[in-house]
């Protein structure tokens, strides 16, 4: 019993030994470079097939590493490189290009039209897009032929304007009903203010006394006198009262409305003196 365990431990001996006589080997041998084959080097390695060779087990060559080194992200050296540009999509034979879009139409307003024969022809308009600030108005006259904005004045009738532009036209009416024309409107004018802003308050009048009116005398009634004789002349006193008595015809009584505040009192009149020269002749007539 004792020879046959002998044989067997000593098969195990040499077995461990021999295990780790290639155990060493292994490590301390360096790794063998695979083999290049035309293949690989005709084809180009991509991150893709390198994902697969490495799944695989097998190593990629060195020269893959390169990259690496040659774009170090941290180099100082290091240069931008731009992305590459898409490819241009090609353009389609059927397809047509759209037509360009007509500008904007001007917000003209026609207040009226003036037509001389059929050569002078023009138009008043009001352009609001005009600036005060650059010393435009905002009103202006125009032609056949002028332009406003990107439009141009094609036709001026007696009721509109037909302005034009590149692919579109469009009719300025006179009467447009969607259009309120811009017009002076005047109001009643503001009572003035005062300093607070509050209105100011109407000025006072003082009440007038009435004044007592002395009437005039009603006009004394004097007999006809008797015309004087023919062939016989006048006297210069008889012509005097002549005189006064016409005045006062022409003259005529003057009345005036009596206030009933006060009670008015007649006035006497004062007889009235004769002059010297019909004293005279008085004294002579006596």
């Amino acid at each position: 019993m004792g020879k046959k365990f002998y044989w067997i431990n000593l098969a195990l001996i040499l077995i461990v030994v021999y295990l780790a006589v290639k155990n060493y080997e292994e490590w301390t041998s360096p790794m063998p470079r695979p083999k290049e084959t035309a293949e690989v080097k005709a084809k180009p390695t991509s991150p893709s097939s390198l994902l697969t060779a490495a799944k695989k087990g097998e190593a990629p060559p060195p020269d893959n590493y390169k990259v690496i080194s040659e774009k170090n992200l941290f180099s100082i050296e290091r240069k931008e490189f731009p992305p590459p540009l898409p490819p241009p999509e090609p353009v389609a034979k059927d397809k047509v290009s759209a037509p360009p879009k007509p500008p904007a139409r001007p917000n003209l307003t026609l207040y009226g039209v003036a037509i001389v024969g059929e050569d002078i022809r023009t138009a008043l308009i009001s352009n609001p897009t005009r600036r005060a600030d650059k010393g435009e108005r905002e009103t202006m006259t125009v032609r056949v032929g002028d332009k406003v904005g990107e439009y141009s004045v094609r036709q001026i009738l007696e009721d509109r304007i037909t302005m034009e532009s590149t692919g579109d036209s469009c009719d300025v009416l006179l009467f447009d009903p969607a259009k309120q024309k811009k017009r002076a409107v005047v109001g009643p004018a503001a009572p003035p203010t005062g300093p607070a802003g509050k209105p100011a308050e109407p000025p006072r009048v003082a009440p007038v006394q009435p004044r007592p009116v002395t009437p005039a005398s009603p006009p004394t009634l004097q007999p006809p006198r008797p015309q004087p004789t023919p062939g016989t002349t006048p006297s210069p006193r008889d012509l005097l009262r002549e005189r006064l008595e016409r005045r006062r015809l022409l003259t005529g009584p003057t009345t005036v409305p009596q206030t009933p505040t006060q009670p008015v009192q007649p006035t006497r009149r004062l007889p009235v003196p004769p002059k010297q020269g019909e004293d005279e002749e008085e004294e002579d007539d006596e």
